[in-house]
């Protein structure tokens, strides 16, 4: 039998955020279990990887305009990235 906290992060805060997110339209994925290294089911090496660059890149090439301005917007803040 699975025990179902309702007071847990993850009834509390995870799962309601995403099904907010799937109704904005973003895709979602469940990855708690996922492996790191070569064959990692979203291309990261480890945890601490919250970008997914080659997801981030699709997305700025097709929104390439909005992009720009945001990217200006964080250079002038002081946030510097190399994708």
């Amino acid at each position: 039998m699975t025990y179902f906290n309702p007071d847990s992060e993850d009834a509390a805060i995870e799962k309601p955020t995403i099904a907010l997110f799937g109704e904005l339209g973003w895709e979602t994925l469940n990855c708690y279990h996922e492996t790191f290294g070569p064959l990692s089911l979203l291309g990261r090496e480890t945890m601490a990887e919250v970008v997914l660059p080659s997801r981030l890149r699709a997305a700025i090439e097709s929104n390439s305009a909005t992009v720009y301005l945001c990217v200006l917007h964080l250079r002038s803040i002081g946030f510097e990235h190399k994708l």
